[in-house]
């Protein structure tokens, strides 16, 4: 029976060692990649390092694999290296760094990749400040606080008389929700009491940059169980981007704890999802202004034993269209005119500034040249200086947007105005001249030399120089004396000047006394008399030894002595 019981056992044996084998050999195991170190968004400071980290393996075999960088929209700037362990190091951070970038694996057909994005570190000031207030004394009371945009997400603390305050619970968590980079607190104090009074400020913190802002301050005040109602503050004009968030704040005191409804255009506000109302109605938050949203607010606080109207405040959603009214156009004009570049912005709310740019440099304000009201530029007298390229910008502040026109020339015609050097000129017969002109104008003025009235022909001993505005005039004869003239011309005008050129002729000694014999002691005149082109000089030597006469009294040269 035994001996039964082991030959059928060694019979399922083999079967079921088989059936074993086979399912491991039909079932190979599944491997995929995945990140040992998933990559993560980066926040840097500007002009610092900053790293970003990524590892991949493969899970059979468990084996490391290369990743790689890249960035979207392109290349990794300068400066931006990938180290041997995977990391993404940045040695100095850059704005065009900033962006989104990939880390990304392969094996065979399989791969992975991630996208992060690198955003600098920023913290903008308090967006919504805690409201000064009155409550009774043994109520709770809520401090509520809004940083501005952070990044990394802001820290909210509290100050009180400018000191640290700990007090109370602190609650703290991202305002909106969604894409928002503002941090919501709220400072809750139970059963106050007249210790509780003081100054309140909210300080908001970056981690990361090191820096706070601090909120306006909010007033405590502690009373009894009945106070007079009063409009602490009320709603101040503003202007803001359409599509983007904003706030109109009333702050009241009073007790009982008044009802505080808003109207618009002494309309009561309707419900909607389009606004918010926190702080118990004091404050009133556009999550996305439109420009139907322009007009007039006001607060209205009641207590049953009074009503209080806060003044208006005007809100003025910012927009800006994308066409311009009229652009600039190509204008030639004349020197010495008046001409007007048109440049009329899109229409916008408040009104467009106007900018101008001659050869893409800012126009900078000059005696001749004005900016019009209307975003026209005038030119009082053009100015041959003012030749150039020309377009206008209009901006609107609160959009951080502008728009350019398009690109105009300015041509400016200036009639020829010449300059002639030397004015006079006298040379001897043989020698060389070199007339100089030097002419001005726009468009290039044509010149032209004249003799007499009669036109100088070049070739021989007269040659002229680059567009003419030099003559040349070699081997002088007598007959080249003269008035020579320039003359420069262009489709605007005309100018000329003239130089008088003369031949000196050599002098000759028509009259001299070869010998003269004279007594010891007598006077004696030595008659000299020479012509030639004038004026004439005369100098005297002695002829045995070629020396000038000395300096004598008793000897005169035409009543002057030597």
């Amino acid at each position: 029976m035994v001996s039964h019981l082991h030959t059928s056992a060694q019979m399922i044996c083999p079967v079921w060692l088989l059936l074993f084998s086979y399912s491991i050999s039909i079932t190979p195991s599944q491997s995929e990649l995945v990140f040992s170190i998933q990559p993560k968004d980066g926040i840097g400071i500007l002009n610092r390092p900053l790293m970003l980290h990524c590892a991949v393996y493969d899970t059979s075999p468990q084996t490391a694999l290369p990743v790689k960088w890249e960035k979207e929209n392109g290349r990794l700037a300068t400066g931006v290296h990938q180290m041997a362990n995977g990391s993404l190091f940045f040695s100095s951070l850059k704005g065009e760094d900033l962006g989104g970038y990939i880390c990304s694996a392969r094996n065979g057909s399989k791969q992975i990749k991630s996208v992060v994005t690198v955003n600098k570190a920023y913290l903008e000031n308090v967006f919504f400040s805690p409201q000064s207030q009155s409550v009774i004394k043994g109520q709770d009371l809520f401090f509520q606080c809004v940083s501005g945009d952070s990044s990394p997400t802001a820290h909210i603390s509290w100050l009180k008389n400018s000191r640290a305050f700990t007090r109370g619970t602190q609650i703290q968590g991202q305002y909106g929700g969604g894409s928002q980079r503002k941090t919501s607190g709220t400072l809750h104090l139970t059963n106050v009491t007249k210790a509780d009074q003081g100054r309140y400020v909210c300080v908001t913190h970056n981690r990361l940059l090191n820096i706070s802002k601090e909120s306006d301050t909010a007033t405590l005040i502690v009373g009894g169980l009945s106070m007079s109602l009063e409009i602490m503050q009320g709603p101040e004009n503003i202007t803001v981007a359409v599509e983007t968030e904003t706030a109109l704040h009333c702050v009241v005191h009073g007790s009982p704890t008044p009802k505080i409804q808003w109207f618009k255009d002494n309309q009561m506000l309707p419900n909607t999802s389009r606004w918010d109302l926190h702080d118990d109605g004091q404050l009133l938050v556009f999550e996305r202004v439109l420009p139907e949203d322009e007009g007039f607010y006001y607060c209205e606080a009641d207590n049953d034993n009074e009503r209080l109207r806060s003044q208006p405040a005007y809100l003025l959603p910012a927009v800006m269209d994308w066409t311009f009214v009229l652009q600039p156009v190509n204008k030639t004009v004349r020197k010495g005119d008046s001409v007007t570049l048109y440049c009329r912005p899109p229409h916008s709310r408040p009104p467009a500034q106007v900018s101008w740019f001659r050869n893409n440099r800012l126009l900078r304000s000059r005696s001749h040249i004005s900016t019009q009201p209307t975003g026209d530029l005038l030119f009082h007298s053009v100015q041959e200086t003012d030749r150039g390229f020309y377009f206008c910008r209009a901006s609107n502040s609160f959009l951080q947007r502008a728009i350019t026109s398009r690109k105009i020339f300015l041509e400016v015609l200036a009639p020829p105005s010449v300059t002639i050097w030397p004015l006079a000129v006298i040379s001897t017969v043989g020698a060389e001249v070199v007339i100089q002109c030097q002419v001005s104008g726009h468009p290039v003025p044509s010149i032209e030399w004249s003799k007499h009235g009669q036109s100088v022909r070049t070739g021989g001993k007269i040659t002229k120089g680059v567009r003419n505005a030099t003559l040349y005039i070699s081997s002088l004869r007598n007959y080249d004396e003269g008035f020579y003239t320039c003359a420069a011309s262009n489709p605007v005008g005309q100018d000329e000047k003239t130089i008088s050129l003369r031949i000196a002729a050599k002098p000759i000694i028509v009259l001299f006394a070869g010998s003269v014999n004279v007594s010891k002691g007598a006077t004696i005149i030595l008659p000299c008399r020479a012509v030639g082109n004038l004026p004439l000089k005369y100098s005297w030597r002695r002829s045995a030894l070629q020396t000038p006469l000395s300096l004598s009294p008793r000897i005169r040269v035409d009543g002057k002595r030597f």
